[in-house]
């Protein structure tokens, strides 16, 4: 039987992308993964906000000021452009 970490831990191993507003950590663990990023980070949040951009020119998830379906919907259509940068991606570098 797993605890709510384990289940936590392999729901985000086995997903096929993350969501997520701007954190460090859950970003930290999805470029560690290799798991394309939909971010929509918090507003007048500056460390969300360059999170953010750091992933966009990383080309591995998009940003986006607020959500909207559509943008999730696009995003997970294109999930395939994300693989070129995450085979580029070395973690700890």
């Amino acid at each position: 039987m797993r605890n709510a970490f384990g289940e936590f831990f392999h729901d985000f191993a086995s997903a096929k992308a993350v969501m997520v507003n701007g954190e460090f950590s859950t970003i930290r663990e999805a470029l560690y993964l290799k798991k394309p990023i939909f971010c929509f980070p918090i507003q007048h949040q500056f460390e969300q906000a360059f999170n953010a951009k750091c992933i966009e020119q990383m080309g591995v998830g998009v940003s986006h000021a607020k959500f909207c379906e559509n943008d999730l919907k696009d995003f997970l259509d294109h999930l395939r452009s994300f693989q070129e940068p995450f085979q580029r991606y070395t973690p700890g570098n």
